[in-house]
């Protein structure tokens, strides 16, 4: 601090002694003009109000006001597998929220998931559009092995390129992901814990964090962690108790598409706790132009684009659609069916081979799988969209997909099993899709050849299907659902 100069200070009271009125003046100068201006009744009026709305808004929505821990494996920057779904999630509720935190594993691709993390990092503290991301270490197996029982149920044949482990290896990365997210301090008590299946570890991490700050528990269910899938015996023991526990345990168990209900009702969930919403990481607010979405995947505007998107797995069957690719190629030649381009935009443990295996097909493209904001633009460059299913094991996640696609006003060629979610899915909207047996190379490539060369029936599948998206768009989007959901437990957390 400065000291005070005392000559300055004598001659100032020097000059008040002299100049009176100066002084006076001023001090009528500050009664006359007080300082600021007069405050206006109605503004005052009007801050209080919006003070008040405010505070009401509060205690109506409780999500503004709550931190929300979410519990996933996989995350953003990852693209495939349930990261987009996750990452959607979390973002969404940042945008109301007081405070989301994500504790999630170390971020790898599918193809590159195999590879160790360094020991130097324990955890990783990140930002993502208002979500804090908490990484952690943990084990990532080094060599994918087909599970034994996998033909009997697809189980986690979808998660992230890792459904080809074998039950051990499977069960030593996700007890190491589990123990890693235990571990990790808590800044303070969430509001509300959410984890993320098939993967068991998040689950059941999620769980054991909620009992421990007694609070609500809700668990999003994109997939089932089948007990075959983990090679049977004592792993898969495990597994499928620690799975029925934590499921058990939730205040609110949130289902991706409605094929998951009778299995997780199978294992002890009350129905009343069970929530169903449409995949809210794939929504379409707008039809990009085709042309231009052609160009970014490198096909002609003239050609016949057949598209498979998303996990290249044992669970996807997507070795057939490469056969059926193989069947058009020695009837018609190469190019395939004159200009007829199948392209495969997904990550997996089997997309390596099938590289492999249809590097004689030029026609066949495989690309990488697509941030959330390029989706719709890929959609847009098909068309039409085609899903497989392995012979006697529909995949309870595939309605979701079908939905987006649809709602995309693309057709659908589906190699899928009779009386399951996805068939009874696209039989009621027929006029959208071709339907042929799974499995089928032979049906499937004829399908793809005859939507190719019928123009008429092209169009019609088109019409369906924009019908079915201009309905879906005029009835509003499902983003809100997770929302109501954490809002629902936050109010009545039993």
């Amino acid at each position: 601090m400065k000291k005070a100069d005392p000559l300055r200070a004598e001659i100032d009271l020097v000059r008040v002694e002299r100049d009176p009125l100066s002084a006076e003046v001023d001090l009528l100068r500050v009664e006359i003009d007080p300082p600021g201006p007069e405050l206006d009744p109605l503004r005052v009026e009007v801050d209080l109000l919006r003070v008040e709305a405010d505070r009401l808004s509060a205690e109506v929505d409780p999500l503004r006001t709550a931190s929300v821990l979410l519990v996933a494996v996989n995350y953003a920057p990852e693209q495939g597998g349930f990261a987009p779904r996750s990452t959607a999630m979390a973002r969404d509720l940042a945008a109301i929220a007081e405070q989301v935190v994500v504790f999630t594993g170390a971020p790898a691709s599918a193809r590159s998931a195999f590879s160790r993390i360094p020991t130097q990092t324990r955890r990783d503290v990140e930002h993502d559009r208002g979500v804090r991301v908490v990484r952690h270490q943990h084990h990532l197996p080094s060599q994918p092995n087909r599970p034994a029982g996998l033909s009997g149920m697809p189980g986690l044949a979808g998660l992230s390129g890792l459904g080809g482990l074998s039950g051990l290896s499977r069960a030593r990365y996700e007890r190491s992901f589990l123990r890693a997210v235990l571990r990790s301090p808590l800044r303070n008590a969430p509001d509300v814990v959410i984890g993320v299946l098939p993967s068991v570890g998040a689950a059941v991490a999620a769980a054991r964090i909620a009992h421990r700050c007694r609070v609500p528990l809700i668990l999003v269910v994109q997939d089932l962690a089948a007990s075959l899938t983990w090679d049977g015996g004592l792993v898969g023991a495990a597994v499928a108790r620690g799975q029925a526990e934590a499921l058990r345990e939730a205040t609110r168990v949130v289902l991706i598409g409605a094929g998951l209900r009778t299995p997780v009702v199978a294992l002890g969930v009350d129905r009343a706790r069970i929530d169903v919403l449409a995949d809210w990481s794939l929504t379409l607010p707008e039809r990009p132009e085709p042309t231009a979405a052609r160009a970014r995947i490198g096909v002609a505007a003239d050609d016949f684009v057949v598209l498979h998107i998303g996990n290249i797995g044992f669970g996807q069957d997507v070795p057939t659609l490469v056969r059926a690719a193989r069947r058009i190629a020695r009837r018609f030649g190469s190019p395939i069916a004159q200009h007829l381009r199948l392209v495969l935009v997904g990550e997996g443990s089997q997309r390596e081979s099938l590289e492999t295996a249809a590097a004689d097909l030029p026609d066949v493209r495989f690309l990488n799988p697509v941030s959330a904001g390029e989706y719709p633009g890929l959609l847009a460059a098909a068309d039409a969209l085609v899903v497989t299913e392995l012979p006697g094991c529909p995949d309870r996640t595939l309605p979701s997909r079908l939905e987006t696609y649809l709602r995309a006003g693309r057709p659908v060629v589906a190699a899928i099993n009779p009386d399951g979610d996805a068939d009874r899915l696209l039989r009621s909207v027929p006029a959208a899709a071709m339907i042929v047996p799974p499995g089928d190379s032979g049906a499937l490539a004829m399908a793809l050849i005859r939507l190719r060369d019928d123009e008429h029936e092209l169009a019609g599948l088109r019409a369906g299907a924009g019908d079915y998206a201009d309905a879906a768009i005029s009835g509003g989007g499902t983003g809100r659902g997770m929302r109501d959901v954490v809002r629902t437990v936050l109010t009545n957390p039993r």
